[in-house]
């Protein structure tokens, strides 16, 4: 900063440099023709500093000279001169000191920072306790009066991950930065293979000795995103991670009748990642447990002697006689004797991936439970994309910065919306490369009204556009062909192309896709061939901007009378298309502008039945909103008199049409 600038913004609280006409006129003087994204909004960013400290301490110096002499009203044209300034303050409600190079203030010490600051010492950083290259520090001493209860370190620890700078904490370095995290994706980019230590193979010998000698290896896929394969949104990078355990040759082993294998997979614990290798096949350990509280000790180890003393379960109850009385009730014979077996072959082994020398790339610093998908921006954890956790061989990471702020929880645990493109980019991305369950339970895009087609907009004609159309022209042209051909004959692929709310893996380019064929496209849907779809394409003149105000839902037009009679499949998981000529959304259209205006939430509500909700369900609601809007004293325009009234009628089922199709 120059003294006029840390005048004018750093010492007024509420005033930004950022957001002033100021930060214009200077990267229009210095040919910049990107638009800047700051951190900072309000102006006040610099006020948290006492929240937990009493004292701060701000080193700065301008990197434009000729604007630190304009500042400084100096007649002096000695190129040479230096303007570092030194801002020292003590409390919200103490005093400031301000120390000025150019004025050749002297300064008692220089500016505080860890001892083991890269290489460079204090000295080789500063001239006379000033500032050498243009930037800004910003030393803050905590109180820990004011901490209370809060572990400061544990926080920062939790939530900083790939900052752009270092970060200490009484010179114990905290975290990674973005380049580090990138440096080590990089040096173990593509499949590498581990195997266990020497210490960790006499453990699995110990406690599989069934399959001794059958050891695992750990296969670990890393996909940096900051190639220029990928990297197409500016501001936007990650890292995407595969696990997989392997084993040379299926260690199988029978115990009676009963086969059992070592298996294994990934999880998180605690703030590192772990293989959990276990006996496969042993999924009814729990039953023999229950056994063993509902009944008494004798009766239970009558029944283990019994066992033991059979080859293979016995084919029938009277094999053992009174012994199995007390059981015959509540268990069958096979299950008994499998949950027994499972209950003695039940054993784990848990590898930490450090233990094997594998790199945690995705930022063990971040503890919450149950991510698998991680967003930062501009250094700081923004929260995880899946809302529940869940077990799954891939990890994800995606930074960004600049204009590509998401929305998040104020617990920063989950990420409520991101914007269009980022968006559209991760479910690309992660599809591209196979990880699509990565996905699964991720629910902040469930309800289509997030994005409308007029929102999709911004991606057309766009890098990102056409990225994402060569990365997954397989799956578009297949979901294409699905749309085309009746229902029935692809009845049981439905749920993967038709958007419902539990496809979350496929359920943004599913979107992208009707957007893009809703833009380009007039789409007829044929309901005597099971809702089978054509495809024309549009006049360049062709305009439907108030599609724009409805998320791509796939409007079609009837291709003949009989279809008209349908709105829609009454089942949502093979719905592909709405009728946009049935008397119901002929209404819809005339009214939308005014809806969406004045009803919102109504005009939404019914989005969203239209989207996903099962015929009964629209029947009921779409109704109830009629009679909402007739009650209210003042309708603004809207023609709620002629709301068309829906019955099962509406609808198209199709167990009706299987006889002729």
């Amino acid at each position: 900063m120059t003294m006029g600038m840390l005048q004018r913004y750093f010492l007024k609280v509420g005033n930004s440099y950022y957001s002033s006409k100021e930060i214009e006129r200077d990267l229009r003087d210095h040919h910049q023709t990107e638009k800047y994204y700051s951190i900072s909004r309000f102006g006040i960013g610099f006020l948290s500093c006492f929240l937990n400290g009493d004292y701060a301490e701000v080193s700065t110096l301008y990197f434009d000279s000729d604007k630190n002499r304009r500042e400084e009203e100096t007649t002096n044209s000695n190129m040479n001169k230096h303007y570092g300034l030194r801002l020292q303050v003590t409390g919200l409600s103490g005093y400031y000191t301000l120390l000025n190079q150019s004025q050749n203030h002297f300064t008692n010490e220089p500016m505080p920072n860890p001892g083991d600051f890269v290489t460079e010492t204090s000295y080789q950083q500063e001239r006379n306790g000033y500032r050498k290259n243009a930037g800004t520090s910003i030393a803050i001493r905590l109180n820990p009066g004011k901490l209370g209860t809060l572990n400061l370190k544990n926080t920062v620890e939790k939530y900083l991950c790939g900052s752009r700078v270092p970060v200490y904490y009484n010179n114990e370095r905290i975290g990674q930065t973005y380049e580090e995290i990138m440096e080590v994706a990089h040096a173990v980019a593509g499949e590498k293979v581990y195997e266990l230590t020497d210490e960790l193979k006499e453990q699995f010998d110990q406690i599989f000795p069934e399959a001794s000698g059958q050891y695992p290896k750990i296969v670990i896929t890393t996909i940096p995103l900051d190639t220029k394969e990928d990297y197409i949104l500016q501001g936007v990078s990650g890292v995407l991670v595969k696990y997989d355990v392997r084993f040379e040759k299926t260690s199988c082993w029978k115990v009676k009748d009963l086969k059992y294998s070592v298996s294994g997979e990934f999880e998180g614990y605690g703030r590192s990642f772990q293989m959990e290798l276990f006996i496969d096949n042993v999924d009814s350990s729990y039953e023999w447990e229950r056994l063993k509280e509902e009944y008494d000790e004798h009766s239970v180890e009558e029944l283990v002697k019994a066992f033991e003393n059979c080859d293979v379960c016995p084919k029938s109850e009277g094999t053992l006689g009174e012994v199995w009385s007390p059981f015959h009730e509540s268990y069958s014979l096979f299950e008994a004797w499998k949950s027994y077996h499972d209950y003695t072959q039940e054993r784990c082994m848990h590898v930490f991936l450090e233990e094997c020398g594998i790199p945690d790339i995705i930022c063990p610093e971040i503890g919450f439970p149950g991510e698998f998908i991680k967003c930062v921006y501009q250094g700081v954890y923004a929260g995880k994309i899946n809302e529940y956790g869940m077990q799954a061989p891939y990890m994800g990471i995606f930074f960004m910065e600049n204009a590509w702020k998401p929305t998040t929880q104020a617990s920063r645990i989950t990420v409520t919306q991101l914007p269009i493109e980022v968006s559209l980019f991760i479910w690309s991305v992660v599809n591209k490369y196979n990880l699509s369950k990565l996905l699964r339970g991720q629910r902040a895009y469930a309800s289509r009204v997030n994005f409308t087609k007029g929102d999709w907009k911004k991606i057309e004609n766009t890098p990102l556009q056409q990225w994402t159309m060569e990365n997954l022209k397989n799956y578009f042209e297949k979901r294409i062909d699905f749309l085309k051909k009746p229902s029935l004959e692809n009845r049981y692929i439905c749920h993967r192309y038709i958007d419902t709310d539990d496809n979350a893996e496929l359920l943004l380019l599913n979107m992208y896709q009707d957007a893009y064929l809703q833009e380009h496209n007039l789409m007829e849907i044929d309901y005597e061939k099971g809702q089978a779809i054509s495809f024309l394409e549009k006049e360049k003149n062709e305009s439907d901007e108030i599609l724009d105000l409805f998320p791509p839902m796939r409007f079609c037009k009837a291709m003949n009378d009989k279809s008209r009679r349908f709105l829609c499949s009454a089942e949502p998981d093979y719905r592909k298309g709405i009728t946009l000529d049935h008397p119901f959304m002929i209404w819809i259209m005339k009214n939308a502008v005014l809806m969406n205006k004045y009803y919102q939430r109504q005009f939404k509500q019914i989005i969203d039945c239209l989207c996903c909700k099962m015929a009964t369900v629209i029947i009921f609601e779409a109704n109830a909103i009629h009679q909402q809007l007739i009650s209210l004293p003042e309708h603004h325009g809207v023609d709620v008199y002629n709301f068309p009234q829906l019955s099962s009628d509406d609808f198209w089922y199709m167990e009706d049409d299987e006889t002729s199709i």
